[in-house]
């Protein structure tokens, strides 16, 4: 693991419960990291050693908190509700402003019925 400046090795004997380093074949082996946390991301190197020459290679793991996905959908439901307001807001206003003789139009038609 790289802590920014140097490669940090991983000991999955000491450590059993966070990382475990698995070989079934000679040429494939994973590692597992248990209990993940955000720190734990960061860029992850392999190194492989042959007779015929070693391998390199690295990757870069992104640990996403819960809140992450949930932000998209906090923004929608936020846009829903102030657009409900700012209809709710027209409708009151539009209803203040009605004049007198609207208001006794709708009373007559509703007599009416």
């Amino acid at each position: 693991m790289s802590n920014g400046s140097h490669e940090v090795a991983i000991n999955d004997t000491k450590m059993p419960d966070k990382y475990e380093v698995t070989g079934q074949h000679t040429n494939k082996t994973k590692l597992k990291v248990q209990k993940i946390l955000e720190k734990d991301g960061g860029w992850y190197h392999c190194q492989a050693v042959f007779k015929l020459g070693e391998s390199k290679g690295k990757v870069n793991i992104k640990v996403l908190s819960y809140m992450v996905p949930l932000k998209p959908f906090f923004a929608i439901a936020a846009e829903v509700v102030i657009l409900v307001a700012i209809i709710l807001l027209y409708e009151m206003y539009s209803k203040k402003k009605q004049t007198p003789i609207e208001d006794e139009k709708e009373f007559e038609q509703i007599e009416q019925l």
